[in-house]
């Protein structure tokens, strides 16, 4: 029976099981994992999400399907709407029949509808999604620390405890996080979900009783955290030691061969936009620097506006964008665009006391 596909169409409530389902099949039991999409994404396939949830199907089946996620993104005054993308499935007697560039299309159609600036996936495979206008851009920092370097940082006088995700300090959590404006504002309810979603430690310091900062644990890594930069770097010192065990012989291995007695503690922070990264590169620890993610520029000129850049024009010709501002003028694609505006690479001399621009959105607000 040959198909008969129809879409991509915005989801309707009754068929969220099946979504469920086709993802779950797709990302998750076919790789021997548990069927966890639900919990996983709980934001993403909400009911009053599902107009962002677009798929394909052939009659009554549905048979691919992706999903958007807008969030307002802050930076300090900057506001921008970025536009996740979600799980871009197909089953496998349909692929090869350009369901996902169809899907691709309509997603990032939507994106537009829904007034965002820029898009955001991430991927390991970069180059399918390259053809689309997507590039891999922005800047994230992550610092190293062992038993000698991690002495460098502050100790931190001030009460510090464990707690568990999802306690009664989740208000205190969002109020410190959304103080420092920097990704989107927080209300208690979907960080609850976002920390159900794995396993995560929360190291808490408080003066006064009351919360003055955090950081969350996942693994060896802390990939969210709020509060001072004297606050923050305290607590991964304070972090660090409560993970390490002197006592355990630096030649003993575990089974995967990992030295058990050489613990180390990674920190995800933005390239620039908070004290803290200031404050880590000025201590010379060790640093990676990787990409924010795969990112798609919706509205470059919405971007430049948003950052008060108002003197750069922006005009676009079939995927070309040629930028001016005075006598300086350079063409670039839609995937050039996205590392001039966020880096990390130089792809034109133009505008150099602008570009790079901030780009971050956290871990946890991302799918």
């Amino acid at each position: 029976m040959q198909p008969h596909l129809e879409g991509p169409r915005p989801a309707r409530p009754d068929e969220r099981a099946a979504i469920l389902d086709l993802t779950n099949d797709i990302f998750r039991t076919s790789q021997g994992r548990e069927p966890t999409i639900a919990t996983d994404y709980p934001h993403v396939y909400a009911l009053d999400n599902l107009e962002n949830v677009l798929i394909i199907t052939d009659r009554e089946r549905i048979v691919a399907s992706t999903a958007v996620w807008p969030t307002d993104v802050y930076i300090g005054d900057v506001v921008l709407r970025v536009g996740g993308i979600n799980l871009v499935g197909t089953l496998p007697g349909y692929r090869r029949q350009g369901l996902g560039e169809r899907l691709m299309q309509a997603a990032q159609a939507r994106m537009m509808d829904l007034g965002c600036h820029v898009g955001l996936l991430s991927t390991d495979i970069s180059n399918w999604y390259r053809r689309f206008g997507w590039e891999r851009a922005g800047i994230a920092h992550t610092y190293r620390f062992d038993r000698a370097n991690v002495s460098l940082l502050p100790h931190l006088p001030k009460t510090v405890h464990w707690r568990l995700a999802g306690d009664d300090t989740v208000p205190d959590l969002c109020e410190l996080h959304n103080a420092q404006r920097l990704g989107a504002m927080r209300t208690s309810a979907p960080l609850r979900l976002f920390l159900a979603r794995r396993p995560t430690r929360i190291l808490l310091a408080e003066e006064d009783g009351r919360p003055s900062a955090y950081v969350l644990l996942r693994d060896d890594q802390i990939i969210d955290w709020a509060g001072s930069a004297a606050d923050v770097a305290g607590l991964v010192r304070a972090c660090f030691d409560r993970l390490d065990d002197p006592a355990l012989s630096t030649s003993a291995r575990a089974a995967d061969g990992r030295a058990l007695g050489s613990q180390q503690l990674s920190v995800v922070t933005p390239a620039v936009g908070h004290p803290l990264t200031a404050l880590l590169t000025q201590l010379g620890i060790p640093v990676q620097v990787d990409y924010a993610g795969m990112l798609y520029l919706i509205a470059p000129g919405a971007i430049l506006r948003a950052f008060g850049h108002h003197a750069i024009q922006v005009q676009e010709d079939h995927g070309s964008f040629t930028l001016s501002r005075g006598r300086e003028r350079t063409q670039l694609s839609r995937n050039q665009l996205a590392k001039l505006f966020f880096g990390p690479e130089r792809v034109a001399g133009f505008a150099e006391d602008i570009f790079p621009l901030t780009f971050w959105q956290w871990r946890l607000e991302r799918v």
